[in-house]
């Protein structure tokens, strides 16, 4: 039987680093992160994300296991996770928590949850909200869920009780946009559609032309 083991130490100190190529780059990072053949752990490790602080705690060894981190992160940077023109009507800041696990096959899952408070929208309801007041933001990153090409990945998100929005990512397609297609539901079910953005709202008054600008940016 091969009993060897591995174990070590990565000591960061101003450092740069990412859980997969795709996700935007945690800098200055600061701690320690200790591994084996069983897994990883960190034990306070800190560093900048999404244009604010952030913590990473826990470890990841099993499938229950997972990394924690939490921070705050500004409306501007969010430009970091899509180059779609509608990221620039975030401003502000807001507080967040989340975890990064695993799931069967080894693909990375990671979910964030943020009450948004503190951070503006600047879109028409019922999506858009002023800075001080609170809308529960969660959004989970993980491996599509249909059938259809490997190595696809799904972004959704739900704000409040109407909104929920999904949009994928599929390298092999290497497109322009870091996003191949997306869908925004507000009261019904996003639904992804063949290729670009989709829209599907059940609201007594839709301003088309205020979503459409959305759109344009």
């Amino acid at each position: 039987a091969d009993d060897t083991q591995v174990q070590g130490n990565i000591l960061f100190a101003g450092n740069t680093f990412t859980f997969m190529p795709e996700m935007p780059l945690l800098s200055q990072m600061h701690g320690d992160l200790d591994f084996s053949e069983k897994g990883v752990e960190a034990k306070d490790l800190k560093a900048q994300f999404l244009g604010g602080p952030a913590r990473i705690y826990g470890r990841l060894a099993q499938s229950s296991d997972a990394l924690r981190f939490e921070g705050t992160l500004a409306g501007p940077a969010l430009t970091q996770l899509s180059n779609t023109p509608s990221m620039s009507r975030f401003s502000g800041k807001a507080a967040y928590k989340g975890k990064v696990g695993y799931q069967r096959g080894g693909a990375v899952d990671i979910s964030v949850e943020s009450d948004l408070v503190g951070m503006a929208i600047d879109m028409p309801a019922p999506v858009g909200k002023a800075a001080p007041a609170s809308q529960l933001l969660k959004v989970q990153w993980s491996p599509a869920q249909d059938r259809g090409a490997q190595n696809r990945r799904w972004l959704t998100a739900s704000l409040g009780d109407g909104v929920n929005a999904l949009f994928e990512r599929a390298p092999s397609e290497g497109g322009a946009s870091y996003f191949a297609r997306g869908a925004l539901g507000i009261n019904r079910p996003a639904s992804l559609p063949e290729r670009g953005l989709s829209l599907n709202a059940s609201l007594p008054e839709l301003d088309l032309d205020a979503w459409e600008k959305v759109s344009d940016g």
